[in-house]
């Protein structure tokens, strides 16, 4: 009986190791690996894996961020002036422009797949600001696909579109004019600059806050440490 028990009990412990090691595998959709992956130049570009960088696009701090803050703005100057003021007024801007960034994000990935481009950003090969912000500029309208050719920004023209279309559905008449939902479609696509521009100096931006923040913090507690003055 006691080898049987010693038995279930090895077997158990087994079971239960792997168990564990599965658990620390990287999740199925992880957005970060995915753009990271660009620079080793994959041929494929899975169905779920485009729905995984699409969703990490709708629900982000700076897609809420950024519709707070232009929310603000349209609630100081009381634009349109038909939803009032108060917090009826600003949830009203708040959901539209939280709305619009979602078509718009709808709209790139709809036409991203069909057109087969890649939606994840290339980073310049150039080391230069004015290289690298020429490329964040250039990829505003021209993306690769994934073969590695590049192709106009199908996509990002649609996305812009989406975002300056879905306004109808709510906005006030008088701002439903066609040049209207040009200049909320111009609005949106001059949003990709600022994505892109993220997306090109992120590193350095983190690079920098290291230096400012971390490492001098982690050398001041090593002195402490250490009993230096």
């Amino acid at each position: 009986m006691k080898p049987i028990l010693i038995t279930f009990l090895v077997l158990g412990g087994c079971a239960s190791a792997v168990n564990a090691q599965e658990a620390k595998e990287a999740p199925a959709c992880d957005s970060s690996r995915l753009q990271k992956t660009l620079t080793e130049a994959p041929k494929e570009l899975l169905v779920k894996q485009r729905f995984c960088l699409y969703g990490s696009k709708l629900v982000t701090p700076q897609a809420v961020f950024g519709a707070a803050f232009f929310s603000g703005v349209a609630q100081f100057r009381d634009d349109p002036v038909e939803w009032g003021q108060g917090t009826e007024g600003y949830a009203r801007r708040f959901g539209t422009r939280y709305t619009q960034g979602m078509a718009k994000t709808t709209g790139e990935f709809v036409f991203s797949l069909a057109a087969h481009e890649d939606p994840r950003y290339d980073l310049s090969k150039s080391r230069t600001f004015w290289g690298r912000t020429g490329h964040a500029f250039a990829r505003m309208v021209v993306v690769k696909n994934l073969d590695g050719n590049t192709r106009p920004a199908y996509s990002k023209f649609a996305g812009a579109a989406s975002s300056g279309l879905v306004g109808l559905a709510w906005y006030p008449d008088r701002l439903n004019r066609p040049v209207d939902v040009a200049s909320r479609s111009a609005s949106a696509f001059g949003g990709y600059l600022a994505s892109n521009m993220f997306q090109e100096f992120k590193a350095d931006l983190q690079n920098m806050l290291g230096k400012m923040f971390g490492r001098n913090r982690n050398t001041s507690s090593k002195a402490s440490a250490f009993g230096e003055k």
